[in-house]
């Protein structure tokens, strides 16, 4: 954001430049008019952008706070402290309380603001706020604050400073990772660990710029610019290659049954000691459904009208063959992979109709069941789409954790709401228990990938299951009873009787912390076909007697 922004204003201000010098020149412009022009143009384009991050961005907070436009006010108003500050003329006492105020600004933002959570909007106005103040106290004769600021140590401390961000954060995360999976995990730092990470920091911050500084003695070596350039460009080489180079994927197709047997473990299958297990932590993030690749899923945090996206797999539609329509968000869709594999096996059309993010839901407190409209919007239309078209079943999600985590899972109310709609409309539904969320009690997710790179204990990066599912299935005594739905309860393919890990049978169980892996759910395909040759009664299942 940083690069686009000086690019862009490196440009511009070249362009506009020599367009106001060609009008100076040609006396259709006064040449004391440039600087007002240039103050206006930046006014209004910080204006503009701040609007922006203030009124418009905050609809999705994720792509405002990388928006390049939405940040540019924030770089912007440093500029026009810059065109003004030399007309700044203030008394002494307005100084003293202009550089106590900024400094004071400026040490407390971290404190007092989730700046994840609030930038880029008015809340960064706090630190630029106070730095705008700390400048403004350095006019005209400066202040106690600019004076101590212009000590020797801290003139040096601002010298590292960009070294010293770039190493801070690495250090912060790689410290928090480690220390949540080789202990009792934690959301922050102590005083002890922060003060030893931040001396680490300037450590490395020092060392980097003695190395990198015109006069140090790297740069004295005079290496020829060719090398120089041949250099990086071998560097740029590695780096893109590695980029571009596709992380290995395996699916349960690929894979040996009897090296990993997956959820077969769970019916008696051996599980060989020694495997690596499938797919490797790195690979996992993208061992995903088929969907997301078809762009056959919607999205509650894009922008655009709410549609409700349908696509088709297993066995193409035909007439008088049977349609299973898969609703709800991406803890329906991770089963795709296996349910379009039994579909085209069984002769049934698999239509799958999905919000990310969101799940099936109707009636009063279904407003309540996400933060987004779209989600609520998306939700009304396809039960709406479900009831106008009569699918001749639903597979769709039939439980949710409790909150607080930790408390088992429940069934919420507009779920209930949403399979007695579908009853009373005369439509079968087959509700699936939901997977154990890898989540601690403060709603903090815990990530599979960077616990197995850690520790790479099975049962230690998984939950245990009194933890995150109830004794029985609750969906038994909430929707039981419906006249046309019936339950699957997948919980002891992935869990033991204790524990519920985050590998089986040599197989990765989570691509991340609540979302099964594409190869976990193929290896439950024989699980899941005879669960739906039960439910449905379409057809018999191997082995089903």
């Amino acid at each position: 954001m940083q690069a686009q922004i000086f690019a862009v204003l490196i440009g511009g201000i070249t362009l506009l430049g020599l367009f106001l010098r060609v009008l100076v020149r040609r006396g259709r412009l006064r040449s004391d008019a440039v600087g007002r022009i240039l103050v206006g143009l930046l006014i209004a384009g910080t204006v503009a952008s701040f609007g922006w991050a203030t009124l418009v961005g905050p609809a999705n907070q994720t792509l405002n706070y990388y928006s390049t436009f939405a940040r540019f006010w924030e770089i912007a108003l440093g500029g026009l402290v810059a065109l003004v500050i030399t007309r700044v003329h203030l008394p002494t006492w307005a100084r003293q309380l202009a550089g106590v105020a900024g400094l004071t600004m400026l040490a407390i933002t971290g404190l007092v603001l989730d700046g994840a959570a609030t930038f880029p909007g008015p809340a960064a106005l706090l630190p630029l706020g106070g730095t705008a103040l700390t400048f403004v106290a350095g006019t005209t004769g400066g202040s106690t604050v600019t004076r101590a600021l212009a000590s020797r140590p801290i003139v040096y401390l601002g010298s590292i400073a960009y070294p010293l961000y770039l190493w801070h954060w690495p250090l912060l995360v790689l410290f928090l990772v480690y220390r949540n999976f080789r202990g009792a995990a934690v959301t922050q730092v102590s005083l002890v660990d922060g003060l030893a990470i931040i001396a680490v920091s300037l450590v490395l911050a020092a060392a980097t710029d003695f190395l990198l500084k015109a006069d140090s003695p790297v740069r004295r070596l005079r290496i020829r610019v060719p090398v120089i350039l041949a250099a990086t460009a071998a560097a740029l080489t590695v780096a893109i290659t590695a980029w571009l180079a596709p992380i290995p994927q395996v699916s349960a197709d690929d894979l040996d049954p009897a090296l990993y047997p997956g959820a077969a473990a769970a019916a008696g299958a051996p599980v060989p000691r020694g495997v690596e297990f499938a797919p490797r932590a790195e690979a996992a993030r993208m061992d995903l459904p088929q969907s997301g690749f078809d762009d056959c899923v919607a999205y509650y945090d894009r922008e655009g009208p709410v549609d409700v996206v349908s696509c088709d797999y297993g066995a193409p539609r035909a007439p008088g063959r049977k349609v299973l329509a898969m609703v709800g968000g991406s803890h329906v869709d991770h089963f795709l992979p296996a349910v379009d594999l039994i579909g085209k096996e069984q002769g049934f059309t698999v239509e799958l109709v999905v919000m990310v993010g969101c799940s099936l839901g109707y009636g009063p407190t279904a407003a309540t069941s996400h933060d987004s409209e779209r989600c609520v919007q998306w939700q009304a239309k396809a039960m709406d789409h479900i009831v106008d078209t009569r699918p001749d079943a639903v597979f769709t999600n039939s439980t949710r954790p409790a909150k607080p985590f930790g408390t088992g899972d429940h069934v919420p109310q507009w779920y209930v709401d949403a399979f007695t709609r579908l009853s009373d409309a005369g439509i079968p539904v087959v509700g699936i228990r939901d997977l154990p969320w890898l989540m601690t009690a403060d709603d903090q997710t815990i990530e599979p990938f960077d616990c197995m790179a850690v520790r790479d204990d099975a049962v230690a990066c998984g939950v245990s299951r009194d933890w995150s599912l109830a004794p029985v299935d609750p969906a038994i005594e909430a929707l039981g009873s419906l006249p046309g739905v019936s339950l699957i309860d997948a919980s002891d393919q992935y869990c033991g009787p204790e524990e519920c890990p985050v590998v089986v049978g040599n197989v990765l169980v989570y691509r991340d912390a609540h979302h099964f892996t594409k190869t976990f759910v193929l290896s439950m395909r024989p699980f899941l076909e005879r669960e739906l040759s039960r439910t449905l009664g379409w057809f018999e299942a191997p082995g089903a007697h």
